[in-house]
């Protein structure tokens, strides 16, 4: 079974899921799990710097697994902020995320990172004087 940070991705009975992970502000103090009524589970383990959001409801792809983890993983990072858990949030959710969803052919995980890096250069003409 897939885990980040010591927590497990996937529904671990085995059941398909759709979720994400997403790089928090910083490290957690505590382990926290919560549950909404929406199905959505979310999870940081003590240390960790992932939030880690999944639901066994099938989603349609990675946009939608990916839209709809992120909501619940902010409200459950709300909910844990609220009763003085822990004080976190999600940075860089745009470039820096683990998403997964089933398809027919069986569970899909797909890792975005995007680098940014830029350089310099100069230029001289030959033979000028």
């Amino acid at each position: 079974m897939a885990t980040l940070d010591g927590m497990q991705l996937f529904d671990p009975a085995g059941q398909p899921t759709a979720g994400a992970a997403f790089l928090l502000n910083g490290a957690s103090k505590a382990s926290l799990l919560g549950s909404g009524s929406d199905g959505w589970n979310v999870e940081v383990k003590a240390g960790g710097r992932y939030v880690v959001a999944w639901n066994p409801k099938a989603l349609a792809g990675y946009q939608e697994s990916r839209e709809a983890a992120f909501k619940a993983a902010q409200h459950g990072l709300d909910l844990f902020s609220i009763s003085r858990s822990a004080d976190l949030g999600i940075r860089d959710s745009e470039t820096e995320h683990i998403t997964w969803w089933p398809e027919p052919a069986g569970q899909v995980l797909r890792v975005t990172s995007v680098v940014t890096f830029s350089f310099a250069f100069e230029a001289k003409s030959v033979g000028e004087k």
